[in-house]
């Protein structure tokens, strides 16, 4: 994206900067006052700054009208199927009150994985396959409703809690090693002179405007994940809650 292009609030990563990761906040002439993502010190960017945009706001998507009226026909079951008070009766009678409630502490801490070892026992003797990441994740619900009802009977009457589908956005920001082939046309009288010139003609090089040339890039170094959001998509037959039938 080129330098008129870039938008108020676009991060950008800038190699002549310093390698630094800044947010755009005003234009003023032909320079952008930003501010560095991580330190918050106030900087400048010229139009001669070599600049890479991490991330662009965009404009937000009109509601599909369509897509509230699908989502108004979908409709969730509220209590147990058969096979899953199977599910949820083999938790209660297999594993401790206390360390279902750990499953649950651990998820809530962030480990989507947790509880998932135990609960895919289940779904083997139930001859059931997960069709996504999602329904992998959902899975934990039915640790949530055998806590919930960890004395009491359970029966398709039982109503259970199902998990929603929530969106986690996040912006990746990274920084990239480039490695740039510059070429200097020196006159000089010969190579021996030109070896004796060549330090001080480094400490000045871009002074004397060399010539790019080829470019190639190395591996890219992690920095930290920017911009989190969370969204809660519109209900639909794909995204509606796991129910095994």
């Amino acid at each position: 994206m080129g330098f008129n292009n870039l938008k108020r609030n676009d991060i950008v990563f800038s190699e002549s900067k310093g390698s630094r990761v800044f947010k755009l906040i005003s234009k003023n002439n032909s320079e952008w006052i930003v501010e560095d993502v991580f330190s918050k010190q106030s900087d400048v960017i010229k139009e001669n700054d070599q600049v890479k945009v991490v991330k662009t706001d965009k404009k937000s998507k009109p509601f599909s009208m369509s897509k509230l009226f699908e989502s108004s026909k979908v409709s969730i079951r509220p209590t147990l199927t058969e096979k899953e008070i199977f599910i949820v009766e083999e938790l209660k009678d297999s594993f401790e009150e206390s360390y279902l409630h750990d499953v649950i502490a651990e998820y809530e801490n962030g480990n989507l994985d947790a509880g998932s070892k135990l609960l895919d026992r289940y779904l083997k003797v139930l001859n059931v396959s997960k069709k996504s990441q999602y329904d992998l994740y959902s899975l934990i619900q039915y640790v949530y409703c055998a806590i919930e009802n960890y004395d009491n009977e359970i029966s398709t009457s039982t109503n259970i809690n199902r998990f929603k589908l929530f969106e986690l956005k996040a912006t990746e920001i990274t920084d990239e090693r480039k490695y740039q082939n510059w070429t200097l046309d020196v006159p000089a009288l010969d190579l021996d002179m030109m070896i004796k010139m060549q330090s001080g003609i480094l400490d000045n090089f871009w002074n004397y405007d060399p010539d790019a040339g080829w470019a190639d890039y190395g591996d890219s170094q992690f920095i930290a994940l920017e911009d989190v959001e969370i969204d809660e998509p519109a209900l639909t037959e794909y995204h509606k809650p796991l129910v095994i039938e």
